[in-house]
């Protein structure tokens, strides 16, 4: 069992990995002026020498003081990515729970709506990193997280985000940093027909070892993942939609699929999007399952069979 010694070494080396923003050294230059400007202008009505000795001292050590508060008043207030580092320390809530993936689903958080999925960072650590998402209504920090569901599939390795509830995804632009990770190949958006849901994915380089933790107070979702021991490749028969652009014929396509399990949208070589109903070992068990699905979708020109490496994104297809 960790003791509270280890779990304190732990959090005060988390803290000391944070990425501060280049903006606050300036910010605290400063508010460090501005704060000995402000002393200066105290009178020192004591004239004797001790007294005086005394007094210089306590306002050098308040205008320090004065100072500092002052640069963390600015900076929070003042630099947007300096008050979301207060939030980018994983686990800096209460933990809820460590969730357990079921045939590669999990569910949790908290019925609500109007939802800002707010910010995601990435932080990188010698043989782990994670990524922490963080919930925001109205620009303040959740205490609970949002309903979520999160599943993994793999062929190829993805981990898709579903979060009911939210009508914002601020978020999106926290893209390109998540890339920053050596287990992350793309992260992209999904089309969703609902406009009180967010969804996306993330595309891993290859299998990954993960694990996902509920926190409040505030509300976060942080997902570690480490390098896997499982690197074998194999080949695998898709049953998967035409390449399509990120739209409403991309919408129509998953609902008219929707009762597939393992059901996934997925983005493909050249950044457009497909459907996938499942994918198998054998081009036998795909090929058995695209006549299913024409028969009862009447999709024949819009269905086809992708056969490629677990390790490879789909390509782009058209019939």
């Amino acid at each position: 069992m960790v003791n509270d010694n280890e779990k304190l070494k732990a959090l005060k080396e988390e803290y000391e990995n944070i990425a501060l923003p280049p903006e606050l050294d300036d910010c605290i230059e400063k508010a460090m002026m501005k704060g000995k400007i402000e002393m200066s202008k105290i009178e020192i009505k004591r004239v004797d020498k001790r007294s005086n000795s005394s007094s210089n001292k306590w306002l050098k050590r308040f205008s320090g003081v004065a100072a500092v508060f002052i640069a963390f008043t600015i900076s929070i207030n003042t630099i947007p990515s300096f008050a979301n580092t207060m939030y980018d320390v994983p686990g800096v809530g209460k933990l809820v729970q460590v969730l357990h993936f079921n045939r590669g689903t999990v569910e949790g958080g908290t019925v609500t709506d109007g939802t800002d999925v707010g910010f995601i960072s990435l932080q990188q650590a010698k043989d782990e990193d994670k990524i922490i998402i963080n919930f925001t209504k109205e620009d303040m920090p959740q205490d609970l997280a949002n309903m979520y569901n999160i599943s993994y599939s793999e062929s190829p390795d993805t981990m898709i985000f579903t979060i009911p509830g939210a009508r914002q995804f601020s978020a999106e632009k926290d893209f390109a940093a998540l890339k920053k990770s050596e287990f992350v190949k793309d992260v992209y958006r999904i089309m969703t027909m609902d406009d009180s849901m967010i969804r996306f994915a993330v595309s891993f380089t290859g299998p990954v070892q993960y694990e996902v933790k509920e926190f409040k107070e505030p509300a976060q979702l942080v997902v570690s993942l480490k390098e896997s021991p499982d690197t074998e490749k194999q080949q695998v028969y898709s049953v998967r939609s035409i390449s399509l652009p990120y739209g409403e014929n991309l919408g129509y396509m998953e609902e008219m699929l929707f009762s597939q399990e393992g059901l996934r949208i997925l983005k493909d070589q050249e950044g457009t999007y497909l459907v996938e109903a499942g994918y198998y070992e054998t081009e036998e068990k795909a090929q058995a399952k695209l006549q299913e699905l024409v028969e009862n979708t009447g999709l024949k020109d819009q269905l086809i069979i992708e056969q490629r490496s677990s390790d490879e994104l789909p390509q782009y297809l058209e019939k």
